[in-house]
């Protein structure tokens, strides 16, 4: 059942954004559409925290998971980006980066509701993303 629960989650985001891999501009919609489900996001956080333990039964479906949604994100940067990225970043490592962000303010979000906007906040990383490479402008 556990899993269950974990899956009708990533069903309901795909409800959202259907296609795959998605890209950068449904970030920000994802984000927004996981905040009108406290419920969700709030089991969703606990239990990805707990996975970590060993013998977690949800240990492999969050390895996995993780897995592909770095690898999606990664596609979707590198098809919105290319690989000319902000700090000499790869596309993984930036999705990675994207996923600890969103991963952290859904935290935040949990702790203080009223002050955090996460959807907002999502968007302006990703615009950070988009930001050229200081070191790649012609001298």
């Amino acid at each position: 059942m556990l899993i269950d629960v974990l899956r009708r989650r990533d069903q309901m985001d795909k409800s959202t954004v259907p296609h795959e891999p998605a890209g950068l501009d449904d970030v920000e919609r994802l984000v927004a559409f996981n905040a009108t489900q406290p419920g969700i996001v709030q089991s969703f956080t606990v239990l990805s925290a707990e996975s970590v333990t060993d013998n977690h039964p949800a240990k492999s479906f969050f390895v996995e998971r993780y897995r592909g949604v770095r690898a999606r994100i990664a596609a979707a940067i590198r098809d919105g980006l290319g690989d000319e990225l902000p700090a000499g970043l790869t596309a993984e490592g930036a999705a990675s980066l994207l996923i600890a962000v969103m991963d952290g303010l859904q935290v935040q979000w949990l702790l203080s509701p009223d002050e955090l906007d996460m959807a907002p906040l999502v968007g302006k990383f990703v615009a950070m993303l988009r930001t050229p490479r200081a070191d790649s402008a012609p001298i």
